[in-house]
């Protein structure tokens, strides 16, 4: 169903990626899970409850909440002020300490 846009032209505006888009997405998204699994295997095995947590756990959560404020507020959601920024990058500092030990930990293994 194409329904007409602002400007009446029949054609809502599109965000498609494309294939060369969804080809890097899936790409680096597998990336990243082979990294993190090495990392497991390499120190001490699968750990399947933080596996689930990560791959179902954390996306459902994440779904939910933008299901959520999708449903109060329909507009985009944009992040690109000043601070916003400061905001985002605030998050930063205490994710990077709260991986740090796991990080030493497998260095000094």
């Amino acid at each position: 169903m194409n329904q007409p846009d602002a400007s009446g032209n029949g054609r809502r505006p599109s965000r498609a990626i494309g294939f060369g888009g969804t080809a890097a997405r899936v790409v680096v998204g597998l990336m990243l899970l082979a990294i993190v699994l090495q990392g497991e295997l390499s120190t001490r095995g699968i750990n399947l409850l933080s596996l689930a947590v990560g791959l179902l756990g954390i996306p459902a959560v994440v779904l939910t909440w933008q299901w959520l404020r999708a449903r109060r507020r329909p507009a985009r959601l944009e992040a690109t002020r000043p601070c916003e920024f400061v905001l985002n990058m605030a998050v930063l500092p205490p994710v990077r300490k709260s991986a740090t030990p796991a990080i030493t930990a497998r260095r000094l293994i």
